[in-house]
Formats: C-alpha cells, sequence, structure tokens
C-alpha cells in the first residue's frame, strides 16, 4: 500500500509543483545532455518524485514498530557491513534513495550516528523527524559547533552521517569541485573530520527494490594507509563518487533540488541552468 501510494502522489507532484519540475528538467539537461533522450529525462524525473514520496511515507511507516519494521525492511550489502565490523566511519551520502533510514538501523546494529542536520520551517515536523531519527540512538547536532561535536564522537568510537551533496560556499567552509562536468560549491567538512580522527570515509547510498526492502551499499572506504589528502581533494572525491552512484540509478536522486545555483567568476553562465546566479566575492 506504501509503494502503491507513493507511485501516486510522485506522479501528482511532477505534474503540479511546477517549478520543482522545471528545476529537475533543467538539471537532467546539465547532467546528461544528448546522451538520454526527452522521454528518459522524463521518466527519471516522474521517478524521482515518486521516490521522494516514498520517503516522506516511510518516515511516518518506520515511526510505528520501527524495530519490527528495521529488521524486516533493511538490509546491509557486505560492503557496507566493515562499518559493524571495525568502527567508527564518517558515512557520507547523498539526497538518494533514503538516506533518512541508514541512521536509524545502524543505531539498530548498536552503532548509532552522531549526524548534523539543518532545522526544518516547520516546528512540528521537525521535532517529529528529530524523534524518529533519535529513536534507535542516533544523536542529532545542529550546523552550530557541529564539527567540534562530530569530532568528539568520532574519537570516541561513534559514527557520523553526512549529507554532502548541498550548497556549501567557500566562505561557509565549501570549495568547488566538478559535479556532471560543472563546478559546484562542496563542503569541507569531510576532510576536515578525517584529518582529526583519521577516521576512515564510505560514500554510501540506500534503495529499495520493487518490494520496497531496502539495502545500503557502499563504496571501498578511503583513503587507504599512508595516503594523505587535503580537504579539497577528499571534497572532489566524495563528489565524483557520488556522481557514479547517480549515473548509475539516476532516478534515485533528488533532481529538483538546484545543484548548480552557484558558478564562480570566470565560469560561463550559460553552461549553467537557468536558476544559477554568481557568487559574491568573500569580503576581505
Amino acid at each position: 500500500a506504501i509503494l502503491a501510494l507513493s507511485r501516486g502522489l510522485g506522479r501528482c507532484a511532477y505534474r503540479f509543483s511546477h517549478k520543482l519540475r522545471k528545476y529537475a528538467e533543467a538539471n537532467l539537461d546539465i547532467a546528461f545532455e544528448e546522451s538520454k533522450t526527452p522521454e528518459e529525462k522524463r521518466q527519471i524525473n516522474i521517478a524521482s518524485f515518486q521516490n521522494f514520496a516514498l520517503l516522506m511515507l516511510d518516515l511516518f511507516w518506520f515511526n510505528f514498530r520501527t524495530k519490527k519494521r528495521l529488521r524486516q525492511y533493511l538490509k546491509y550489502d557486505e560492503s557496507f557491513q566493515i562499518l559493524f565490523r571495525d568502527p567508527p566511519a564518517i558515512v557520507v551520502t547523498a539526497h538518494y534513495g533514503n538516506w533518512e533510514v541508514v541512521s536509524l538501523g545502524c543505531g539498530l546494529e548498536g552503532h548509532p550516528m552522531t549526524s548534523v542536520a539543518m532545522p526544518l520551517k516547520n516546528p512540528f515536523a521537525d521535532s517529529e523527524l528529530y524523534r524518529l531519527r533519535a529513536k534507535t540512538g542516533s544523536e542529532i547536532t545542529s550546523r552550530d559547533g557541529a564539527i567540534r561535536h562530530v569530532i568528539r564522537a568520532l574519537r570516541a568510537g561513534r559514527g557520523t552521517a553526512l549529507l554532502v551533496d548541498q550548497n556549501v560556499l567557500p566562505k561557509e567552509g565549501g570549495v568547488f569541485v566538478p559535479f556532471f562536468g560543472l563546478p559546484v560549491p562542496v563542503t569541507k567538512a569531510v576532510g576536515s573530520l578525517w584529518s582529526r580522527t583519521q577516521a576512515k570515509i564510505m560514500v554510501s547510498w540506500c534503495i529499495p527494490d520493487e518490494h520496497g526492502v531496502y539495502t545500503v551499499h557502499s563504496k571501498t572506504p578511503f583513503p587507504e594507509a599512508g595516503e594523505d589528502l587535503s580537504s579539497d581533494e577528499i571534497a572532489a572525491r566524495v563528489t565524483k563518487g557520488l556522481e557514479d552512484i547517480i549515473r548509475e540509478q539516476p532516478e534515485y536522486w533528488l533532481w529538483s533540488y538546484r545543484r548548480w545555483r552557484y558558478y564562480q567568476e570566470g565560469d560561463d553562465p550559460s553552461l549553467y541552468p537557468f536558476y544559477a546566479r554568481k557568487t559574491k566575492p568573500a569580503k576581505e
């Protein structure tokens, strides 16, 4: 019933959310250019709305009988289970598949996460989401002072989960790195956390099968022993890893997010979508 409802709600959202649909169409054109037909892009767009509808419905679904339902509807690929065998880890993911259920499941497996999250505009929804996230022992911290808090957690053996496909400008601690061929601003927090804790970095994702059963996957952890990477290099490597995942199954990414919202001085604005704008130079 949840799966059927998500497909219907997703189609409705695609049809009536004109602005979000246009953002997604522009993003798909940036990412795939002529390599996909307009109809293929349309189907990806619809599926993306449907996946987000499923995510929202599952927030309510997993809010009841949480442990039983997680045991039934959440699995772990062998690639991710290194987190359980050898904690801690810096788990980085994107608005892809069901990013909310990963920390819930880790808590249930005895490895609760400390995560950084932006508060929602709706206070009731924010409090309910916080309650769900903390239900299996996960800890949520706001962005203010988050790095120090997360570093303490990692040094204590507690993992962290970060969403890193958001626009973080250089003045906010970000760096521009390539994403589908165009520079976008990405947080340097992952590199900062690694340099101070040496916790392995796991680019991870969680997607459902046709029955709605989720599986969490991960790329090979990095950096390797003895490998010394800068925060900028880590940001670029993480972003490339997420791009590869999205290219493989693009229907699970949130295409309506304005990921190419900013470009730098010297970039060609004609290469960016209609909603993009130039970043202002940092104040001296």
